[in-house]
């Protein structure tokens, strides 16, 4: 009698911890997807005005509206970091349940804040006509106009971030896009494109882009509604964002610095060469900017649902795809380095295309792994970590930065950004640990 051949048993269902992995994996792919979507509308919006700045206005014309861009990026990472980042921490937190009335007092801090930094982006407009050229004191002013339209967007569209809904934040970069370019070419075929106007369209279209998306989450005005009063919310943000202000402003510094020392050596011409450079590495570093700010919520939730060893998990994942894809955009960039200069400004600039390229291809590499450690120390609740980091950055611009730049001019800045990188990775890392220890997580 033939021996009964048994059927091969079935292969054992996942576990219910493996099958919440595969899903939660699914779920982060899914919303990371639609936060580079959205960030690729946004900064495909600002990456194209620049590049046709570049192309349209002169060299002179391009380095005032660089330097007026890096007053406007000092200011805006003020406004950030006394509003948008706790958001980004609160919100996901503490208010989670209570957003709507949270985001009625966001938005009027963020009023209360633009009134007088208005005013300061007007003198500083008065400053720079004095010490540098009119092209420069007219790209202020019109920053002065458009700053507070413009921050209110990049308020408005953190917000479905918090909430985690990339979703709206596609819809939200969409609408920027259009209205942007829509407004660029307009000014352009009636030959009233300047570093002025410029900006002025900027902030009409995030002031359009703004109040449209708030027609989609109605923020609570009234101060009955169940939330935080208006002097809860300051004196939480105020806590949080005083560490955070301090980093931004010591943050910037190494980043930005060269915009203001490179005229005094090179005049404007330096400003521009520098931006138009960078201008090649904005899509990646945007790309990074939209994951980080998917990144932030789902450290804070981590930290709630499963401690360090979560977080670490979710910052391994997101650090292994900020690094391999910038390492593939820096070897496209510098393969058709003999094309790219030619193609997006028609020959300008094209002295930069060797080393100088290739040191600004570099730079989305530390940017990488700051984001991630950045994140997670905001994850924790320390932004007094952050402002040490970006301190030991100083230390790179100043010690080797500053005296490059002097010495090699825009190649020199570039070598500059790259040490103070190093340095912040090397501090963010460190501090990281230091910080697990002393919450008791490791």
């Amino acid at each position: 009698m033939a021996t009964a051949v048994p059927y091969p048993s079935p292969q054992p269902p996942l576990q219910a911890a493996d099958q919440r992995f595969v899903i939660r994996m699914f779920q982060i792919a899914r919303k990371g997807t639609l936060a580079v979507a959205d960030q690729a509308l946004f900064s495909g919006a600002n990456f194209t005005v620049n590049i046709l700045l570049a192309r349209w206005l002169s060299t002179n014309e391009y380095g005032a509206y660089s330097l007026a861009l890096a007053v406007f990026l000092l200011f805006a990472a003020l406004h950030s970091a006394i509003l948008i980042e706790p958001m980004m921490v609160f919100g996901s937190g503490k208010y989670s349940a209570r957003f709507a009335r949270y985001l009625g007092v966001l938005l009027t801090g963020h009023c209360s804040v633009m009134i007088p930094g208005c005013v300061l982006l007007y003198a500083a407009a008065l400053m720079l006509r004095r010490f540098y050229s009119p092209e420069a004191w007219r790209a202020c002013l019109g920053l002065a106009f458009a700053a507070s339209a413009i921050l209110l967007f990049w308020l408005v569209r953190r917000v479905f971030y918090t909430l985690l809904q990339p979703s709206w934040g596609v819809v939200s970069g969409g609408l920027y896009f259009v209205f942007l370019l829509t407004a660029i070419f307009a000014l352009k075929a009636t030959n009233r494109l300047s570093t002025m106007t410029a900006f002025l369209a900027m902030g009409a279209a995030g002031l359009l882009a703004s109040i449209l998306l708030l027609w989609r989450f109605v923020p609570a005005w009234k101060s009955g509604t169940a939330g935080p009063t208006i002097q809860e919310a300051a004196v939480q943000h105020w806590r949080y964002g005083r560490w955070a202000m301090a980093s931004a402003v010591i943050g910037w510094f190494p980043g930005h610095v060269y915009y203001a020392l490179l005229p005094a050596w090179l005049g404007l011409e330096g400003a521009a060469g520098l931006r138009a450079l960078m201008n090649f590495v904005l899509p990646v570093l945007q790309a990074i900017s939209a994951l980080t700010m998917l990144l932030l919520p789902i450290l804070v939730r981590d930290r709630q649902a499963g401690g360090a060893e979560r977080m670490n998990r979710t910052m391994v994942l997101f650090l292994m795809i900020f690094c391999t894809g910038s390492a593939i955009y820096l070897l496209g960039l510098w393969i058709f380095r003999d094309s790219i200069f030619q193609t997006f400004y028609g020959g300008k600039y094209s002295q930069y295309a060797g080393w100088s390229l290739f040191l600004t291809g570099l730079l989305p590499l530390g940017t990488c792994a700051s984001a991630v450690l950045g994140d997670a120390l905001r994850a924790l609740e320390r932004p007094d970590s952050i402002f040490w980091c970006y301190a030991g950055s100083v230390i790179g611009a100043v010690a080797v930065g500053i005296p490059l730049s002097a010495w090699m001019g825009v190649t020199g800045a570039l070598a500059g950004l790259l040490a103070s990188s190093f340095i912040t990775v090397l501090m963010m890392g460190w501090s990281y640990k230091k910080a697990l220890e002393q919450a008791g997580e490791v």
